[in-house]
């Protein structure tokens, strides 16, 4: 059985999932005027999120990857239908 001692763990791969998907969307309801410039912003923040995650020099968290993925593309999903 071996150990990981390098990258981001799966604990702290949630809560930056969390506070990234909360934050954004908190800033973009928060600032109702900026709206459509706001979720452009927050898609390079999402991008820059999923390569510090995925990135082998940053996070190494392939799961953590996926997981942030998916939860990001369902939310522009939803933001979409919601213009």
């Amino acid at each position: 059985m071996g150990a990981r001692f390098y990258g981001i763990g799966n604990e702290y791969m949630g809560v930056l999932i969390g506070s990234l998907i909360i934050g954004t969307t908190a800033a973009i309801q928060y600032f109702d005027k900026w709206r459509k410039p706001l979720i452009a912003l927050t898609g390079i923040i999402f991008l820059i999120g999923v390569y510090a995650m995925a990135s082998p020099h940053i996070g190494t968290n392939v799961g953590g990857a996926i997981a942030a993925t998916s939860a990001i593309g369902y939310l522009f999903t939803i933001a979409r239908s919601t213009l």
